[in-house]
């Protein structure tokens, strides 16, 4: 930890140099400190919630949106994130007159 001191990073070093007192000095455990810290990094390892995506079409370049139930569609299927806009794969599967299931998938 010692070593750890010499860095150059103010904030860094000072949280150090506050645990090697601490250490030092067998000074008590703040519980609810580390209880909470403890939470926060849960809470982070969990993730944010769900959100939807807006997504840009390779093909007009309009924006559209992904909902969190297409995500999880996708993901439960093993699709990639659509690359094209709903208008655009309509648009396709129309010309090469294929069922727009299948158009979905490409």
């Amino acid at each position: 930890m010692e070593a750890w001191g010499k860095i150059d990073y103010k904030k860094v070093r000072g949280k150090i140099r506050e645990t090697i007192s601490a250490i030092e000095s067998n000074a008590p455990i703040d519980n609810i400190a580390v209880q909470k810290r403890k939470e926060e990094i849960e809470q982070l390892l969990n993730g944010a919630a769900p959100q939807d995506l807006i997504l840009k079409c390779w093909e007009c370049g309009n924006r559209f949106v992904f909902t969190v139930g297409e995500q999880k569609f996708f993901k439960q299927k093993g699709f990639q994130f659509p690359k094209r806009c709903p208008i655009c794969i309509r648009a396709s599967a129309k010309i090469k007159n294929i069922p727009l299931s299948e158009a979905l998938e490409n």
